[in-house]
């Protein structure tokens, strides 16, 4: 169950087409436009540093340099062919430069590498260029002719790395998905795309706007009115929903069986939040003007990010857990929610310890707002009577749960300092004692980040000791975690790079014994 929040508009940054990407830390995003970048702070509301293209110049896409690039803070596209690496000049003409063979469509970020996609449909990392002479640069070939394409996806698989293209064909006017798997040839280090499936999808006149999902499903507005989603791996087109309106709208994915669609009335506009799995609006706002150029709507950390005439707006994807999917669908929609809002509050009022943990461990849906009042309970220790290993466990049984980081964000507010100060402590206690729950790392350091994230203000301003030495605490493991991370980050890259290398065939040989050099 989702909700809209208020929406912000973005302070100093202008409209016009706008395209809007994740930066280094949270609450910081990179907003491209047609002629500057800009570093914003959505938690300050404020601008932090500011790129200029140029007269005349053009930029096409930009990204958080992640700290991988020295001083640069942004990598940047400007024309067709230059990536310009933003450092603290604000003008990209000061700023250092690297002209690539063909023209670039776009930089994506994937598990913190910097790719290039070319408009041929070809990919290749960002740092290949940077490391090998331009004489030794292998110019990979075209994966799209006669086709230009719409939207990509660069997706890691357990095995391999994808991209997905959603194009529209020339020749037969339909859109198209194309996928393919991204190929490392071991001898010159460079990646080439192997065409895997090409998805037809519906005829481009029929459609007024599309999204791909990252799972290279399709959500398209059509001129009829009625929202669909194509899937291709069941080649099935599914209506979802009619919408209001086609006027100015644009699509974007939220999350799996969710898109955000907007579009004009007759006065103002409709923001609508769609489960395409329900096949119903589950939360919706109003908005004074949709009129964009460009997609128009990005999704990035849990914010829909809208670029509305002259202006760039944010609204927060939150929850709405009194009403939103469970009103709108009935109670056979989500019988195990259901089954949670009939069971457990009734066990908290009755501080009926023993029965609550027996649910919270059996029940396969509990919404975010009940499993936080869970965690309000078991912290009560005068109420439950808990041991701290006890009390610990149960916890470490809630923190394992899959949550919406979105929607949890929200309800953390309800806590107070000295509660966050005490889950903090006992997630610290779990990252260095694994044995004491099932809960895994990277669930732990999502609980800690959100916690952390949501009363940062009084973390920063406290002077308490107590308060001030589990934070060092908590900098200390999260550095041990980074080492190691590092460490497994490394050896991903190694076995990713033997999985997908090519090796030339093992010729028969007649002699005894045969020795060859295989470059690796």
């Amino acid at each position: 169950m989702m909700s809209l929040g208020p929406l912000m508009t973005l302070t100093g940054v202008g409209g016009g087409e706008v395209a809007v990407t994740e930066g280094e830390v949270r609450n910081q995003v990179v907003v491209m436009q047609e002629g500057k970048v800009v570093l914003f702070n959505i938690e300050e509301n404020c601008v932090e540093q500011t790129w200029y293209g140029g007269t005349g110049r053009k930029v096409r896409s930009a990204v958080s340099a992640l700290g991988l690039a020295g001083e640069a803070k942004v990598i940047i596209v400007v024309d067709k062919r230059t990536v310009v690496w933003g450092n603290k000049e604000t003008k990209v003409e000061n700023c250092d430069k690297l002209e690539l063979y063909k023209d670039i469509r776009e930089l994506v970020v994937l598990d913190r590498q910097h790719w290039v996609i070319f408009e041929d449909g070809s990919v290749q990392l960002l740092e290949y260029f940077k490391n090998n002479p331009r004489e030794d640069w292998v110019s990979s070939s075209s994966v799209v002719e006669g086709e230009v394409i719409l939207q990509s996806r660069l997706i890691q698989t357990t095995s391999h790395t994808v991209v997905g293209h959603l194009v529209r064909d020339e020749t037969t006017a339909r859109l198209v998905v194309v996928k393919g798997q991204v190929v490392l040839n071991s001898d010159k280090q460079s990646h080439s795309v192997l065409v895997l499936s090409r998805t037809p999808v519906c005829l481009a006149s029929e459609v007024v706007c599309q999204d791909l999902g990252l799972d290279l499903s399709v959500a398209v507005v059509k001129t009829s009115g009625s929202l669909c989603v194509f899937k291709p791996n069941t080649d099935l087109e599914e209506e979802v929903v009619k919408v209001p309106s086609i006027d100015h709208s644009t699509i974007a994915h939220t999350t799996t069986g969710q898109v955000a669609v907007m579009g004009a009335l007759a006065e103002g506009g409709y923001l609508q939040l769609v489960s395409t799995a329900y096949r119903a609006v589950v939360a919706e706002t109003k908005v004074k003007n949709t009129s964009h150029k460009g997609k128009g709507m990005f999704l990035v950390g849990g914010r829909l990010y809208l670029s509305i005439s002259s202006r760039v707006m944010s609204v927060q994807l939150g929850s709405n857990l009194a009403g939103g999917l469970d009103s709108l669908l009935g109670r056979l929609a989500q019988p195990q929610a259901q089954t949670s809002y009939n069971v457990l509050p009734d066990l908290i009022k009755n501080n009926n310890t023993s029965k609550l943990v027996d649910a919270i461990s059996h029940l396969q849906d509990i919404p975010e707002q009940l499993l936080l009042e869970c965690i309000i309970y078991f912290l009560d220790t005068e109420r439950t009577g808990l041991s701290p290993e006890t009390e610990l466990s149960y916890l470490g049984i809630l923190f394992s749960r899959s949550i919406s980081q979105a929607i949890m964000s929200e309800e953390l507010f309800r806590l107070s300092l000295e509660q966050v100060l005490r889950l903090c402590k006992m997630l610290d206690t779990l990252m260095h004692e694994p044995a004491e729950t099932e809960c895994e790392e990277r669930n732990l350091l999502d609980w800690m980040s959100m916690l952390m994230t949501s009363h940062y203000m009084q973390l920063v301003v406290s002077r308490d000791k107590d308060t001030l030495d589990l934070i060092n605490k908590l900098q200390e493991t999260v550095k041990s975690v980074q080492e190691s991370v590092k460490l497994m980050t490394d050896s991903r890259v190694l076995v990713q790079n033997i999985m997908n290398t090519k090796t030339q065939p093992v010729k028969n040989s007649n002699q005894a014994y045969c020795i060859e050099i295989i470059q690796i």
